[in-house]
């Protein structure tokens, strides 16, 4: 699962059109009324692109047989000091505090881009490549660049690659190992109208799919003809301090994923736009939204997450503004230990009440918890009182479970909720 993880940062990275808070790129008012300095992150932006460009198709590995041949790979520190500074640097960027450290930021990562390339090796393990061709339009005219995202149905495997289909039916080759028994193949298709592959058009999935195993597959044609339409509006979480990064992604009612964005720096009353293709007729789409403890989604710890929920919003074939995702924090502190020690995994489930059944909602996870260790959970809001029950799971380092406790109902509606303990003290066998 390490690679998926780093494909997907890859892809989030620098497949979303991020929408930031001011973090100062403009200037900022002064004691004396007057404006600092503007500080300039175009270079610093630009060096990380080439960076991410640098990473692309590289694998992690601890010799040259783990890769398939034609591909190229690292050791684990050698990528993990690279992405170091790569965070280092859209850190700086996200939250520049001077032009200086904002240039330093980019030498540095200029400097590691030269060591990571150095770094790069051949693999000679087995190989199959998937290949065929693309045509992607919008209003009837070729969209230049497009990044192909495919992936297994179950998430097990996952490979992208860049490509500037300037033209109908552009080629496109993925070199990957072979696969130990048949395996679906997925595709999103990811727009660009620069070849930094930056300010993404739209994110969607194709409606083609492939079946690989152990040979080459070829012929693997994948065409899309859009209309795209803008939906739009505000994200209002009063979550107590700004959000480094929020994905937002949007599905239809058979989970295809239809677009998604970044925020990055988000507070309340935020603004998110995101392009979608147009209906045939109205449509409910539903609302994933992640958020991260640093600038690069995927590639920091996630603060809260919920998939899939509905807001009451349809599409057809116009552009919809005013959709304000309204959210609500949940949060508390969590005391427990097993056999007096402190429990490996800790997991906290919430449950909403649907009916005479209880749904499973959203989950977070924290390792080895400390007495008084604080969780929160980020959900929608309610019209009317809604019920929700909480549950705590223990897991040893192995995953195995020790115990779980359903341990209290809250009723939540529109405003946040804070302050529950949950107290379930020592746990023996």
């Amino acid at each position: 699962m390490k690679k998926i993880f780093k494909v997907l940062a890859i892809v989030a990275v620098i497949g979303f059109s991020f929408i930031a808070c001011d973090n100062g790129d403009n200037g900022t008012e002064g004691g004396d009324g007057k404006k600092d300095p503007i500080i300039d992150t175009t270079a610093l932006n630009a060096v990380i692109q080439e960076a991410l460009i640098a990473r692309d198709g590289v694998e992690t590995a601890s010799n040259a047989s783990e890769v398939p041949t034609g591909k190229k790979w690292v050791t684990e520190s050698e990528w993990n000091a690279f992405d170091t500074v790569i965070k280092t640097a859209a850190e700086a960027k996200a939250n520049p505090s001077s032009q200086s450290a904002v240039d330093t930021a980019k030498t540095n990562l200029q400097t590691a881009i030269v060591t990571f390339n150095n770094a790069k090796k051949n693999g000679s393990g087995s190989a199959i490549t998937l290949s065929g061709t693309i045509t992607v339009k919008n209003n009837g005219q070729i969209v230049p660049y497009v990044l192909l995202q495919a992936y297994a149905e179950d998430w097990s495997w996952q490979e992208m690659i860049r490509i500037p289909a300037t033209a109908a039916n552009s080629p496109w080759k993925i070199i990957t190992s072979p696969f130990s028994s048949s395996t679906v193949i997925c595709f999103v298709i990811h727009g660009y109208n620069n070849d930094k592959y930056e300010d993404k058009l739209f994110e969607i999935t194709a409606t083609e799919k492939a079946t690989a195993y152990n040979t080459n597959v070829t012929n693997i044609t994948i065409n899309m003809n859009l209309n795209l339409i803008t939906i739009s509006g505000t994200l209002n979480l009063n979550y107590g301090k700004v959000i480094p990064s929020i994905s937002i992604s949007i599905y239809k009612g058979d989970d295809t994923m239809l677009g998604a964005t970044t925020i990055v720096n988000a507070g309340n009353n935020t603004p998110w736009s995101i392009m979608l293709p147009s209906q045939a007729v109205d449509t409910d789409i539903t609302f994933s939204v992640v958020g991260f403890d640093g600038p690069l989604p995927w590639e920091y710890d996630q603060l809260f997450a919920f998939w899939r929920k509905d807001f009451g919003v349809k599409i057809k074939n116009q552009n919809k503004t005013g959709i304000a995702l309204n959210l609500i924090v949940i949060s508390g502190t969590v005391n427990v230990t097993y056999n007096g020690n402190r429990v490996p995994s800790v997991t906290i489930y919430i449950f909403e009440k649907s009916g005479e059944d209880w749904e499973w909602f959203a989950n977070t996870e924290l390792h080895s918890p400390s007495a008084n260790a604080t969780w929160s959970f980020v959900m929608p809001t309610y019209t009317s009182d809604k019920e929700i029950r909480i549950s705590v799971l223990g897991s040893d380092e192995s995953g195995n479970d020790l115990f779980w406790n359903d341990v209290t109902t809250k009723t939540v509606k529109n405003t946040n909720v804070s302050g529950i303990a949950l107290n379930l003290g020592n746990i023996t066998d």
